[in-house]
């Protein structure tokens, strides 16, 4: 029981498991570096959005930044 539990923990916090629920990881244009907050993004920038099966390049529009 313990073990199937640790197991269902393991499952719940890897990365492929988060995207599983419908989450992405946008990467910059070089797919190396993860973007981690608006502010760091123009419009025109380039993006790698990486999702639970398949990955999309993509062209900012517009960004928002909270609290502004």
């Amino acid at each position: 029981d313990q073990l199937g539990h640790g197991a269902a923990r393991l499952n719940d916090l890897s990365p492929l498991g988060i995207l599983g629920r419908g989450y992405a990881v946008c990467y910059e244009h070089d797919r190396r570096t993860v973007v981690r907050s608006a502010a760091a993004l123009a419009s025109g920038d380039r993006v790698h959005i990486l999702l639970h099966s398949g990955s999309a390049g993509c062209v900012v529009e517009s960004v928002e930044v909270e609290g502004t």
